[in-house]
């Protein structure tokens, strides 16, 4: 592992036109995520997991439309301040091609709102655990339909498993432990596809 250490440049996507992918995992940057990367328009990949990196996950990312992979998990990132629902959602919508969104273990204290179920239909994985995510499991994550690994665990969700959780026909992998979450298992999830 690299040790790599500071802020990230202010201006770090502004000559990279043509990058690709940009790998920072497992190193000890700090400070913001440069909002200028969203420059880099042919960015597929962004990776900076396990890292130090506060404050807000800029939203102008999401004018990168060829951002395949979104992976920010063991930072200490956090929401618009007041905003009550995860407002990542929103700006991600433009990205038609993310598959995969890993947001796990930051501070994350939003709700979950119902337009989540319109990222992009590709999307196979997101992780969103270990955050302080409120509010209830919204039934428009059917949306999502090829999601096969949906991570909520150790957050503070709410009520009941939505009844229209076993029509996700290709989810394989669903973790919801350690949440405040009651009531029976949908019987749709026991139903053969």
């Amino acid at each position: 592992f690299n040790q790599l250490t500071g802020h990230l440049p202010k201006y770090a996507g502004c000559f990279l036109p043509n990058l690709q992918g940009l790998y920072m995992g497992q190193n000890n940057f700090d400070g913001p995520l440069p909002a200028s990367l969203s420059n880099a328009t042919r960015l597929q990949h962004l990776t900076a997991e396990d890292n130090k990196l506060s404050g807000l996950i800029p939203l102008e990312l999401g004018s990168l439309s060829q951002l395949r992979q979104l992976c920010l998990w063991g930072n200490m990132l956090t929401n618009v301040p007041g905003n009550r629902e995860l407002s990542i959602h929103t700006s991600f919508t433009n990205c038609r091609l993310l598959e995969e969104v890993d947001l796990s273990k930051n501070l994350l204290n939003d709700i979950l709102p119902t337009s989540i179920g319109n990222l992009t239909t590709i999307l196979w994985n997101l992780e969103l655990n270990s955050n302080h995510i409120d509010g209830t499991i919204p039934l428009a994550l059917d949306n999502l339909t090829k999601l096969i690994a949906l991570g909520l665990s150790s957050n503070k969700i709410k009520g009941l498993i939505p009844p229209n959780v076993g029509q996700m026909h290709s989810l394989r992998v669903l973790f919801l432990d350690n949440n405040a979450l009651e009531g029976p298992i949908p019987l749709s999830i026991y139903q053969p596809h």
